[in-house]
């Protein structure tokens, strides 16, 4: 009898042990079962964000496009003597066709011609380049990183040179750069400097190099009292400043 009861009592504490695992079990899957809720709330709320978001984008781009777009592009329209928005925005226009590809000038005084150009053509970031074939004798001032067909600045030595009344004008991208480049030719001996000074959208300063080559740079935001238009067959820059 004896050990039968213990057979008993134990077999008892196995039905205990197994009933307290069930329970445990149960347990676990029902935290389970909580945590696959939430997690699924969370993509719902989730879900119910980047649906808003998208709602507030397609609300931006139809406000934009019912109200900015026709106003810039009343603004685009102005005509002649009008100045919208193109008179506020600085310009920056690589991706156009380039008019110019290199100036060469002539100049009387090699050495002196190089103090100076080097200079000047500093505030534009252009610096001399000094591998063969380029001289002192026949320089060339390039942007860093250049390529052939970039554009370029350079001058031939002639004894014989003698100035005239043509002009080259350099473009700045602000009214500052003007100031900064005047300073700068007067630290390297330019004669006549005149500004800056602003003539109506037409922001200058006309110079000369020490060979009497007539120069300028200039900022403009409107030129001869107009911000742009279509062209004609009047003369480029009637009734502006002449050099």
């Amino acid at each position: 009898m004896t050990a039968f009861a213990s057979l008993t009592a134990a077999f008892a504490s196995l039905t205990t042990a197994f009933a307290s695992l069930t329970t445990a079990f149960a347990s676990l899957t029902a935290a389970f079962a909580s945590l696959t809720a939430a997690f699924a709330s969370l993509a719902a709320a989730f879900a119910s964000l980047t649906a808003a978001f998208a709602s507030l984008t397609t609300a931006f781009a139809s406000l934009t496009a019912a109200f900015v777009f026709p106003v810039i592009l009343s603004l685009s329209k102005d005509g002649p003597g009008t100045c919208g928005w193109r008179c506020e925005t600085a310009e920056n226009r690589l991706d156009m066709q380039r008019l110019f590809s290199h100036v060469d000038l002539r100049v009387r005084d090699g050495a002196r011609a190089l103090a100076f150009y080097d200079a000047l053509l500093a505030e534009f970031d252009f610096v001399r380049v000094t591998e063969f074939p380029f001289t002192e004798a026949e320089p060339t001032w390039r942007r860093q990183n250049w390529r052939a067909n970039d554009e370029f600045f350079g001058f031939i030595i002639d004894s014989a040179f003698v100035p005239n009344a043509n002009r080259v004008a350099f473009h700045a991208t602000s009214r500052e750069q003007v100031d900064r480049v005047t300073v700068a030719v007067r630290r390297a001996n330019a004669n006549e400097v005149d500004g800056p000074m602003e003539y109506d959208g037409y922001y200058a300063t006309f110079f000369e190099d020490p060979d009497g080559n007539r120069l300028e740079v200039c900022y403009l935001t409107k030129h001869g009292g107009l911000c742009g238009g279509a062209t004609s067959r009047a003369r480029p820059g009637a009734g502006t400043r002449d050099g």
